[in-house]
C-alpha cells in the first residue's frame, strides 16, 4: 500500500507539471486507474473531478460530463459536500451549453445551491448565481433570471471582479433584451463593454451584444459598425461560432436596409455554419430570420419551408421564444400572401404564446427586483455609513471632550449622508413608479388596439358572409327545382356555414363591446331579468321543457343590459349541455355577504372534467368538437367572465361528468365607476354606425333582389 501512495504522488506532481491537455488526460486516467484498484476513494473522487476540467479544457464536453458524473457519485457516497457542488456546478454548466437542457440545468444547480452551506467562496458563489440565471433565461423564466442576475451582479461588485463584473452585466442586458426592454439592454451592455474592453481580448461577446442591442432600436450604423469588430475578433481568433453568428447578424442588417438577396445569402451561410458545428440554437434562429427574408424577397414557398421546419425544432427542444419569433413572422408570410386566415391563426398563436413569456406582472416583477436591488445598494452604503459613525463614536469615546467637536462634524456628515441617501432612494421610488405607470399606459393602449381590431375585423369579414347569405338564398328561391338531392344539400351545408360564422362573428362583436362605454350602473331587480329571459325563452321555445327553480334574487347595483346579457348566457348553457336521458332541472340561488353577493346557477346536465374548470373561460374554447350536437362559438363564457370582471367579481366553476355543473359569480355591492374615455367612445360609436348602415344596405340590396324575381 505504502508503493501504490508513492506511485500516485509521483504521477499527480507529473499532472502539475505544465504539459500538453492530451497528456495531463492520459497521466490523470492512469492515475485514476492505479486509485480504482487500491481503492482510494477520496483521492479517485478529486481525480475523476480534475479529468472532467481537463476535458473541459479541450471542449470535450461529454467526456467531461461523464466524469464529473462520477466524481458527483463518489463526493455523495463519502459525504464530501463541496466536491457534490463543485460538481453539480460543473454539470449544471454542461447542461446549459452545449447539451441544451435548460430544465436539467436548474435541477443540478438547484441542489448545488442546497449542498453548498458555508463551506463555498465567495467566487463560487457568485458562479453558481451567474450559471443559475443563464439557466432559467433559457427556461424562458425571466423573474427567476432577474433575481439571480442581480445577485452575481452584487457578489461582482462587492469582490471587484471587473472580468466577472462584465460577463454579469452582459448576461443581464440579454435578459432586457430577451423581455424587449431594449433600451435597459443597451445601457446594461455599455456597462459590460467599458469593463471588458479594458481587459485583454478577446472582445467577441460584447462587440456581438453592443451589435444586436443597437440593432434592436434601430441604430443599424452603429449596429453594422460593432458587428464588423465582432467578426474581426471571429477571424482573428478562429472562432467558428463567431463567424456564424457575425454572419447571421449582417444578414439581419441587409434584410432592414432592404438588400433581401444579400441578407439571404448572409442568413445561409450562418445557418449553415451552425448546423455544420451544432449550435442548434443559433441555426433556429437564424433559420426564422432566413424565412423572413425570404418572404420579403417573394420566395414565398422557400419561406415556408424554412419557417416550419425552424418551427419544429423549436417545438422539440421547448424553446418558447424561438417559437413566438416564428410564429409572428409566418403570419406576416401568409398576410403577404394574400391568406388572411392562416395569417390570424399564426398571429394568434404568436400573441397566446408572447403573452405567456411576458406579461405585465412580471415586468412589474422584474421592475421590483431591481428596484430592490438599487435600494439595497443604497443602505448598504448608509449601513457601511453607520458602521463608520459606531466606529467614530468609540474613538470620540476613548479621546474624551477634547475630541468633542470632531464628533460633532461626524454627526453632521452623517445626517448629510443618511438625507443623501434618502433622497438616492426616492429617486429611485419615482423612476420605477413613473416606468410602471408608463408600461400600465401601453398595455392599455395595446388592450384598445385589440378591442378596435376584433371589432373591425369581425365587421369587415361580416360583410362576404351577408352577400354569400344573399346569393344562396336567391339561389334557393329561383333555382332549387332545378338541383338534385346533391345539389340541394351542398346549399344547405352553405347556409348552416354562412349562419354559424355570423354566429360566431357577432359573438366576437359583443365581446368586444363588453365594457367599452360608461358603466351605467342602476338598481337591477334579477327576480325581474330572470323572469324576463324565462318569458323570451318559452315565447322561441327554447326552454326543452327545462324545469327552473328560482330563489329569492337580491336587488343589485350593476348595469341592467349586462346582467340580463349575463343570466341569459348561463341558463342557455344550462339548457343546451343537458343530458338526453333525463329532464333539465335548473336552481338559481343567491347569498349575501358583507361586501356583496355570491349566486350560483345549478343544473343536472352533462357535466365537465375537472381539468377544463379553469380553462373553460377562454376565448374560442370548446370543450365538444364542431360536428357534435351541442353548438356554439366557444365565446359565451368568456363575455360572462369579462362582465363580471368589469363589475370587479369573480367567477368560478364545480362540475362532475355525467352529474351536472355549479356555476359561481361574486358581485360587489358597490361596483367599479371609472369611464371610458372620449376619443375611445367617438371611435366605438363610429364603428357601430359603421356596422349599421352596412346592415341596412344590406337588407335593401337582397329586398331590391327578391322584388326583381
Amino acid at each position: 500500500m505504502p508503493f501504490v501512495n508513492v506511485i500516485s504522488l509521483l504521477l499527480l506532481l507529473i499532472c502539475w507539471v505544465p504539459v500538453s491537455a492530451n497528456s495531463e488526460i492520459d497521466s490523470l486516467k492512469s492515475l485514476s486507474l492505479i486509485q480504482l484498484e487500491s481503492g482510494e476513494q477520496v483521492d479517485l473522487m478529486e481525480t475523476y473531478f480534475h479529468l472532467g476540467r481537463a476535458y473541459l479544457g479541450i471542449e470535450e464536453t461529454d467526456s467531461a460530463y461523464a466524469e464529473f458524473l462520477l466524481c458527483l457519485g463518489y463526493a455523495e457516497s463519502l459525504d464530501d459536500q463541496y466536491l457534490q457542488f463543485r460538481s453539480l456546478l460543473e454539470l449544471g454548466q454542461i447542461d446549459i451549453y452545449p447539451r441544451n437542457n435548460p430544465q436539467a440545468a436548474i435541477r443540478r444547480l438547484s441542489l448545488a445551491e442546497s449542498v453548498a452551506g458555508d463551506n463555498i467562496t465567495i467566487s463560487d458563489e457568485r458562479r453558481l448565481y451567474f450559471e443559475l440565471g443563464n439557466a432559467y433565461l433559457n427556461a424562458n423564466d425571466f423573474g427567476s433570471s432577474m433575481a439571480y442576475q442581480l445577485k452575481s451582479v452584487e457578489l461582482a461588485e462587492r469582490t471587484q471582479d471587473t472580468a466577472f463584473l462584465a460577463a454579469s452585466l452582459r448576461s443581464l442586458g440579454s435578459l432586457y433584451w430577451q423581455t424587449d426592454q431594449f433600451s435597459q439592454s443597451l445601457a446594461t451592455y455599455r456597462r459590460a463593454y467599458e469593463l471588458r474592453t479594458s481587459l485583454p481580448g478577446p472582445h467577441f461577446s460584447i462587440y456581438s451584444s453592443m451589435a444586436i442591442a443597437h440593432f434592436s432600436l434601430n441604430a443599424m450604423d452603429s449596429a453594422l459598425h460593432y458587428i464588423r469588430k465582432a467578426r474581426l475578433e471571429a477571424e482573428q481568433y478562429e472562432q467558428v461560432y463567431g463567424e456564424a453568428y457575425s454572419l447571421g447578424l449582417i444578414g439581419n442588417i441587409k434584410m432592414e436596409q432592404g438588400r433581401y438577396r444579400q441578407a439571404i445569402d448572409s442568413l445561409e451561410l450562418s445557418v449553415q455554419l451552425c448546423e455544420e458545428n451544432n449550435f442548434i440554437i443559433d441555426a433556429i434562429s437564424f433559420q426564422n430570420d432566413l424565412g423572413k427574408a425570404y418572404g420579403l424577397n417573394r420566395q414565398f414557398e422557400q419561406a415556408l419551408s424554412v419557417l416550419r421546419m425552424s418551427e419544429l425544432v423549436a417545438r422539440e427542444l421547448n424553446q418558447a421564444t424561438l417559437l413566438t419569433s416564428n410564429y409572428e413572422i409566418q403570419s406576416d408570410i401568409y398576410a403577404w400572401q394574400g391568406d388572411s386566415a392562416k395569417s390570424l391563426i399564426y398571429l394568434k398563436r404568436y400573441y397566446d404564446l408572447k403573452d405567456s413569456l411576458v406579461s405585465e406582472d412580471m415586468l412589474a416583477g422584474m421592475a421590483n427586483l431591481e428596484k430592490g436591488y438599487e435600494i439595497g445598494k443604497i443602505e448598504a452604503s448608509v449601513r457601511d455609513a453607520e458602521a463608520a459613525l459606531e466606529q467614530s463614536e468609540k474613538m470620540l469615546y476613548l479621546y474624551g471632550f477634547a475630541s468633542g467637536f470632531i464628533f460633532l462634524l461626524v454627526i453632521l456628515y452623517m445626517a448629510y449622508v443618511r438625507n443623501k441617501a434618502l433622497k438616492e432612494v426616492n429617486q429611485v421610488l419615482e423612476e420605477k413608479n413613473a416606468e410602471i405607470r408608463r408600461q400600465n399606459d401601453r398595455l392599455a393602449s395595446s388592450n384598445e388596439d385589440l378591442r378596435q381590431f376584433a371589432h373591425v375585423t369581425s365587421h369587415d369579414l361580416r360583410e362576404p358572409l351577408r352577400n354569400i347569405s344573399s346569393f344562396a338564398t336567391l339561389l334557393s328561391r329561383k333555382y332549387s327545382h332545378q338541383f338534385d338531392k346533391d345539389g340541394s344539400e351542398y346549399l344547405s351545408f352553405i347556409t348552416n356555414g354562412v349562419r354559424k360564422m355570423d354566429r360566431l362573428l357577432n359573438d366576437l362583436l359583443t365581446y368586444s363591446v363588453v365594457g367599452v362605454f360608461d358603466h351605467e350602473y342602476s338598481d337591477v331587480d334579477l327576480g325581474r331579468t330572470i323572469s324576463d329571459i324565462m318569458r323570451r325563452l318559452q315565447q322561441h321555445q327554447a326552454t326543452q321543457g327545462a324545469k327552473i327553480t328560482l330563489k329569492k334574487l337580491p336587488v343589485v347595483k350593476a348595469n341592467a343590459q349586462q346582467m340580463d346579457q349575463l343570466f341569459a348566457q348561463l341558463i342557455d348553457n344550462a339548457i343546451k349541455f343537458r343530458d338526453p336521458s333525463r329532464k333539465p332541472e335548473i336552481v338559481i340561488r343567491s347569498e349575501g355577504r358583507e361586501n356583496g353577493y355570491v349566486f350560483s346557477i345549478t343544473d343536472n346536465g352533462i357535466g365537465m372534467d375537472k381539468a377544463y374548470k379553469d380553462k373553460i373561460f377562454a376565448l374560442f374554447l370548446r370543450l365538444h368538437n364542431q360536428q357534435s350536437a351541442y353548438e356554439g362559438s366557444g365565446i359565451g363564457l368568456s363575455i360572462v367572465k369579462k362582465i363580471i370582471e368589469q363589475h370587479e367579481g369573480k367567477i368560478w366553476i364545480e362540475s362532475e361528468v355525467g352529474t351536472g355543473t355549479t356555476v359561481y359569480f361574486f358581485l360587489p355591492k358597490d361596483p367599479p365607476t371609472d369611464s371610458t374615455p372620449d376619443h375611445v367612445r367617438d371611435r366605438w360609436q363610429w364603428l357601430q354606425e359603421d356596422v349599421r348602415k352596412s346592415e341596412d344596405a344590406h337588407s335593401q340590396d337582397m329586398l331590391a333582389s327578391l322584388s326583381d324575381e
